[in-house]
């Protein structure tokens, strides 16, 4: 399969294929609002973090066939604009596990050596970090500092090979040479809701992880939550 990454979208609104076409309803959105006030009444958000998100991800799963006819980046803007939750990051964090669930079904199908795993270079920890780069990005000497050893080992346990890159540019390189039929990426909300138009214009399966302190250095991300979309 050749990929052909297109130009940044225009203002025009272009049509997705029709399995990308859907929308949480707004009693799916309200429900999710009513979960995360509960736990933020009960003390800390941090301390009910894993219970959120797992509230988060189920009613996001019963909306992926409810409200056709938006493109994903009108699922961003709805599910930012109207889901009232505590916080900016609830609704990003909602955002994608609807795209995550649109895209699903497609992404476990893929054969897992024909994934591969997107990182960003700033979870490395910069001080300590022994990484080489090259072409292909940073290559991780499993000092342990950071969470990237980790998540590599479980990732290429299972066939898939990980590129730990430094920015956009390098993501198109390495898609454009090594070809996969479905990426797993971490990544901000912004990068991720651009990648995932992307990706989706060119009918390749995705799944996203948010990182959970974004940045430009330092970064971090929940390895757990990367294990379990390597688990698909």
């Amino acid at each position: 399969m050749e990929l052909v990454l297109l130009p940044e979208a225009k203002s025009e609104e272009k049509q997705l294929p029709q399995a990308q076409q859907v929308v949480p309803d707004s009693d799916t959105l309200k429900e999710i609002e009513k979960q995360v006030e509960s736990e933020t009444k009960k003390g800390s958000i941090k301390k009910n973090l894993i219970d959120i998100k797992d509230k988060i991800k189920e009613l996001t799963a019963r909306s992926v066939n409810i409200g056709i006819g938006l493109s994903i980046a009108d699922v961003f803007a709805k599910a930012s604009k109207t889901s009232g939750l505590v916080d900016e990051k609830w609704a990003n964090y909602t955002a994608i596990e609807v795209m995550n669930n649109l895209n699903k079904d497609s992404y476990a199908k893929t054969a897992s050596t024909e994934k591969i795993l997107l990182l960003p270079h700033c979870l490395r920890r910069m001080q300590v970090c022994k990484a080489t780069f090259d072409e292909d990005g940073w290559h991780c000497k499993h000092c342990g500092a950071c969470s990237i050893s980790l998540i590599q080992e479980k990732a290429e346990a299972k066939g898939i090979k990980t590129f730990v890159l430094s920015g956009g540019s390098m993501v198109k390189k390495i898609i454009m040479k090594h070809q996969p039929k479905a990426i797993l990426g971490v990544a901000c909300f912004n990068e991720i809701k651009m990648g995932s138009e992307a990706l989706g214009e060119v009918n390749v399966p995705h799944q996203a992880v948010l990182l959970k302190k974004d940045g430009c250095v330092n970064t971090e991300v929940d390895a757990n939550e990367v294990i379990e979309k390597l688990e698909l």
